[in-house]
């Protein structure tokens, strides 16, 4: 099997079992959590979930953000369940994560319920401010970092640049894009072919590939 196809039935094992098989014990909680939906406010105070109903009818969707929802990730989606074995969110339906000018979208997700990691798949895309453009088949945001992971088909776009590859990792804090894995680059017409590329968001071009 190939690397990456390993690493991707990895990913969605995981997705599958017990919280403990990837994410790591927060040293301190973070942010307090909010889910609500037309019945139901479900909040995870530091590590102990606590369940209060409450009439919203106000709220059509599910909801999920941080106690400062300006500055750190919300998540909205149609249908939400809380995990008590994992400790985790199961999102689905048209499940959005906004943060900043960075909007990423997928069918469903898995949100940890003490450090915000969430793991997305299906028909996976990622905006950032309309300057570039991601699509994946599996996405992994690291709580509240400054950072996004893509896997399966990852396909860049912008105008006059292409970028295949099997994964992707974004560090928005050094505005950068590197892909792994068969990277092919289409810019401006010319075509190149790495095993690694680097894309730099601030001079909108190539920086390094290999």
């Amino acid at each position: 099997m190939h690397a990456s196809n390993r690493f991707l039935a990895a990913l969605c094992l995981a997705l599958a079992t017990s919280a403990t098989t990837i994410v790591p014990a927060a040293a301190e909680p973070q942010a307090s959590i909010i889910i609500t939906d037309p019945s139901k406010t479900v909040v995870a105070d530091d590590t102990t979930p606590k369940a209060v109903i409450a009439a919203d009818e106000a709220t059509t969707k599910a909801v999920v953000a941080p106690d400062d929802a300006t500055q750190k990730p919300v998540v909205t989606a149609e249908e939400t369940t809380y995990d008590a074995d994992t400790g985790r969110y199961h999102l689905s339906g048209n499940v959005t994560v906004t943060n900043g000018d960075r909007v990423t979208r997928m069918d469903d997700a898995q949100v940890s319920a003490t450090n915000f990691e969430i793991w997305g798949e299906g028909s996976v895309t990622l905006d950032k401010g309309g300057e570039a453009f991601f699509t994946a088949d599996a996405v992994y945001l690291e709580g509240f970092a400054p950072s996004a992971t893509l896997f399966g088909r990852v396909r860049f776009e912008r105008p006059g640049l292409a970028i295949r590859a099997e994964s992707a990792t974004c560090d928005w804090s050094a505005s950068t894009a590197t892909f792994h894995g068969h990277v092919v680059c289409i810019e401006n017409g010319k075509e190149t072919v790495a095993g690694t590329l680097v894309f730099d968001f601030e001079s909108g071009s190539v920086r390094q590939y290999s």
